[in-house]
């Protein structure tokens, strides 16, 4: 109670000071002058409803004691050398600022460039070629949306932006779940995001709902091609391949991120692919950039997958990387792992699952 109450009206209290010493501190000295039953002294529920006005007197008394001390202290404090540091240092920590360490190192999430156990991340944007070739100013408009929307999320997961080329981001993560996160919410903040509809007309970045992927999925079962009609078939699939507005994907809305009644959105926009690994990396500090690079099976295994990847939208990880998982049922609350089996893949020497 005390700790939402704090909160509600805005006190900064993070080690809860003022629930565990300050409340609880009270309710001890309430609960003497209820519950003592010694030959001295009787509590309430012993016959003497006296000592727990007593009791209420201390609590006054402290208080008003400990409020006036403590204004006092803080008008001195902040005449002589300030109550507040400076936002850095606030935002660091007095700790780390003032110290040279967290006075809780367990609790405290690793950043910057991660060394040795690495996981690393590889996305890849799946891009029709026509689309550069015909509209580069929407490309390049849309692209920016793309790089703003991974560098976000690299910021919001402590991740490490290791190098870009293109559309292609690698990223470093200290932890396997920081990782997932990350790429949970890219493709959360790609659904939800206001891509052009010159963008959506294209089959490869329309909006499509679970609903219609069942529906089409449906219609194929029963449909059933006669020798007769199969010339007049093969031609109204062919009209239907060149006009992009009528391809098996839902048609652009003008509402984006909302979904239709009873029906989840797939995708929407530009759609991303990722390649996950978890493992011992070499790193070196590259002289012209200044920043990490990294080598090692989880860079070569995430750029074999990403090439294996055809369609956008999926995040794929190693077994490696999932037995890593800390807390696996709390990263995938709102998702289903689906296991796509051992591979041997052409760049590699050893199987890989």
């Amino acid at each position: 109670f005390g700790y939402r109450a704090i909160l509600k009206v805005g006190i900064d209290d993070p080690l809860n000071a003022f629930p565990l010493h300050g409340l609880c501190g009270a309710w001890g000295i309430v609960a003497a002058g209820l519950f003592t039953n010694t030959e001295d002294t009787k509590g309430l529920f012993y016959g003497n409803p006296k000592q727990l006005g007593v009791q209420f007197l201390g609590i006054i008394v402290i208080t008003a004691w400990a409020s006036i001390t403590s204004y006092i202290c803080f008008v001195c404090i902040d005449y002589c050398v300030g109550l507040r540091v400076y936002l850095n240092e606030e935002k660091m920590g007095m700790d780390e600022a003032h110290h040279g360490g967290s006075a809780y190192p367990d609790f405290v999430k690793k950043r910057g460039a991660p060394t040795q156990d690495v996981v690393i991340v590889m996305t890849d944007v799946e891009t029709p070629r026509n689309l550069w070739k015909n509209d580069a100013a929407l490309m390049v408009h849309c692209q920016t949306l793309h790089d703003n929307i991974i560098r976000s999320c690299i910021s919001d997961n402590d991740g490490y932006e290791v190098s870009v080329e293109g559309d292609s981001f690698v990223i470093a993560f200290h932890s396997c779940e920081d990782a997932l996160s990350f790429g949970f919410a890219v493709q959360y903040k790609l659904l939800q995001t206001q891509w052009p509809v010159e963008l959506r007309s294209h089959p490869k970045c329309a909006t499509v709902f679970a609903q219609d992927v069942s529906k089409n999925v449906a219609r194929a079962a029963k449909s059933v091609v006669s020798p007769s009609k199969s010339k007049s078939r093969r031609r109204k699939k062919k009209r239907r391949e060149a006009s992009p507005r009528k391809d098996n994907a839902v048609q652009p809305t003008a509402g984006q991120g909302k979904t239709k009644k009873g029906s989840r959105m797939l995708f929407n926009g530009l759609r991303v692919r990722m390649a996950m690994d978890y493992g011992y990396c070499n790193h070196s500090v590259n002289e012209a950039t200044e920043k990490y690079s990294y080598s090692g099976p989880p860079v070569s295994h995430c750029k074999t997958i990403l090439k294996s990847m055809q369609s956008g939208g999926q995040i794929v990880f190693t077994r490696s990387m999932n037995k890593a998982l800390v807390d696996a049922d709390d990263v995938f609350q709102d998702f289903h792992k689906l296991c796509l089996g051992t591979h041997l893949f052409q760049d590699l020497t050893e199987e890989l699952e």
